[in-house]
């Protein structure tokens, strides 16, 4: 099946590859072209993210000739590192040591799981109310 992968600056590419294929594997192969490292790769389809480990049947949407987008992931502008010092010390002031790292640990996975789910209609809409409150303030 042929698949097109279309990055937001024009480039575009067409790839030969079987259905069984993972996102991962297609990764590889765009990585291939666009020099952009596996890790920081992200493929939209209809904006929001393919799962890496998925196969591309599994996608019912995707097929012959489809256009999937790349994205550049962006550095976040909060380290993880220090994500979890802020939630530690918040965490610490109510929990024992013990189960502060357990719920440490349970935040990380679900803020990983809640970030990797946005679609980029959900960082527009984000990024407009942002603005709008920020021009708000402004204007106060």
């Amino acid at each position: 099946m042929k698949i097109n992968i279309k990055m937001l600056n024009g480039q575009e590419c067409e790839f030969d590859v079987p259905n069984e294929m993972t996102v991962a594997e297609l990764k590889t192969h765009a990585y291939e072209v666009f020099k952009i490292p596996v890790k920081d790769q992200r493929l939209l389809l209809t904006g929001r993210p393919l799962c890496d480990e998925k196969s591309l049947i599994e996608y019912p949407q995707i097929k012959n000739g489809t256009r999937l987008n790349l994205v550049v992931k962006q550095q976040p502008v909060i380290k993880t590192e220090e994500l979890e010092e802020m939630v530690t010390k918040h965490v610490r002031e109510h929990y024992s040591t013990e189960d502060t790292v357990k719920v440490l640990k349970e935040f990380m996975k679900e803020f990983d799981r809640s970030i990797t789910q946005f679609s980029l209609d959900d960082y527009e809409r984000m990024a407009k109310s942002l603005l709008s409150n920020d021009e708000q303030q402004t204007s106060q």
